[in-house]
């Protein structure tokens, strides 16, 4: 979402997750299906994300796997400062009531989509 010369502690980060929501907001208003993969930096950034997104159906899925396997993964990429998930590991998912919730080191990212999209089936069934 940003370049990499912006740190995610910027003082435009938070103008970057605002507009993120409204664009996101435009986008399902006028007809299409959106998939937004984002972090929240505590229940603030999720409330207001919720809020661009008032009225418009959704469904918030909580991403997670163990801290062991998240340092493992931000050390295998290579793009991420190292300790970063750990600094976020307790505040992201703090006060935020998931629709569904999936662990990544449990399931394939192929069993993940097909439990994605079996809720989403659940939820909308007409789609």
């Amino acid at each position: 979402m940003t370049p990499e010369s912006v740190p995610a502690n910027s003082i435009n980060f938070p103008k970057l997750k605002l507009a993120l929501g409204h664009s996101v907001s435009a986008l399902a208003t006028t007809g299409h299906n959106v998939i937004v993969d984002i972090v929240h930096s505590g229940l603030q950034s999720h409330q207001e994300l919720s809020a661009a997104l008032d009225g418009i159906e959704t469904l918030t899925v909580k991403v997670d796997c163990s801290l062991k396997e998240l340092e493992i993964r931000e050390l295998e990429r290579g793009d991420r400062r190292l300790g970063l998930a750990k600094s976020q590991y307790d505040a992201v998912h703090q006060g935020i009531a998931y629709d569904l919730e999936i662990d990544t080191s449990q399931l394939t990212p192929a069993e993940c989509v097909s439990t994605i999209i079996q809720k989403l089936e659940t939820v909308n069934p007409t789609n």
